[in-house]
Parts: structure tokens; C-alpha cells; sequence
């Protein structure tokens, strides 16, 4: 059997392919990258499945477009009417926004390479992220500064080590 070759696309392509399918009604799984929703997300190694979803709710994992052709996957931590403010679990004070339409999918399962899937919007998977959020930010800085050395996770993941 042969090996599937991998393909990288620029994130504006990519991900506007992904918006195009999801405002069809399609299911998409998207690997991740970058290390804004750690602990829960792992950069270049899980991956999400999105779904759209008509009205998007506080706590959602949601796939945003905070500029033209410029997207994030982060927490929704605020709606105001139309005006929604997204943050990334790992991002200790920094946030984005963006209009409500321009909220195209939301992740509804976080899938690990084991095969694991994590539901994430079960209630439990809620309030672990609750409780995380509830943590000060100095202790929230500490745990992730020493989560990203134990897994070897440079501060800036476009910069990865070399092998």
C-alpha cells in the first residue's frame, strides 16, 4: 500500500476551502497548528472536526474570521449582538473579534492520532475547561511554560527545531 503524501496549503487557501464546505453543510476535519488552545489542543498533532452552526454559543471552539481571509481556531469568550470575542485557551490576555457572521464552524470533537476522540461538548470536557479558565493567570503562565518544555513545544511553533 502506498504511503498518502501530505499536501500544505497556505492557510488563507486552505481554510477558505474549508469555510466554502462548511457553509455547505459538510463535516471537516482540520489538523491543527499553532500552540493559542493548549493545553486542549496540541499543535501539529491533534486535529478537530467542524460543523456549522447557526448561532454559535459562548465556550464553543470556533473557526473565525478576524480579517479578510485570515482565520483563527479559538474559544468564543464573549458575544455582544453581533460583535464576538474570541481567545485562545493558551493565550493568556490576548483576544481577537470579529462579527458573528464570520463565525463559520464550530468544533464539536477534538481527535488525537491515537484514534481518541474527545467530545467537546460534553459537559465534563466544559468544566475542565471551566476550571482552567478560572485559574490565575500567573498559574496558568507557569503550567504552560512548563507543558510546552516537557513536550519540547517552541514559544513561536513556525519555528520548529530542526531534526
Amino acid at each position: 500500500m502506498k504511503t498518502p503524501q501530505k499536501l500544505i496549503l497556505p492557510n488563507a487557501d486552505l481554510l477558505g476551502e474549508v469555510v466554502r464546505l462548511l457553509g455547505e453543510g459538510k463535516e471537516v476535519i482540520l489538523s491543527t497548528k499553532g500552540a493559542s488552545m493548549m493545553p486542549f489542543i496540541h499543535t501539529n498533532r491533534d486535529s478537530v472536526l467542524l460543523v456549522r452552526r447557526d448561532r454559535p454559543q459562548v465556550g464553543d471552539i470556533a473557526l473565525g474570521e478576524i480579517a479578510p481571509s485570515r482565520y483563527v481556531l479559538h474559544r468564543i469568550a464573549a458575544i455582544d449582538g453581533e460583535k464576538v470575542t474570541l481567545r485562545g485557551d493558551g493565550n493568556l490576555r490576548g483576544t481577537e473579534r470579529c462579527r458573528l457572521d464570520r463565525i463559520h464552524g464550530v468544533a464539536v470533537q477534538i481527535i488525537r492520532p491515537n484514534g481518541k476522540v474527545i467530545d467537546a461538548e460534553a459537559p465534563r470536557f466544559k468544566k475542565r475547561v471551566a476550571r482552567w479558565n478560572a485559574l490565575p493567570v500567573s498559574a496558568r503562565h507557569l503550567f504552560l511554560a512548563l507543558y510546552r518544555r516537557l513536550l519540547r513545544i517552541p514559544k513561536n511553533v513556525n519555528q520548529m527545531p530542526k531534526q
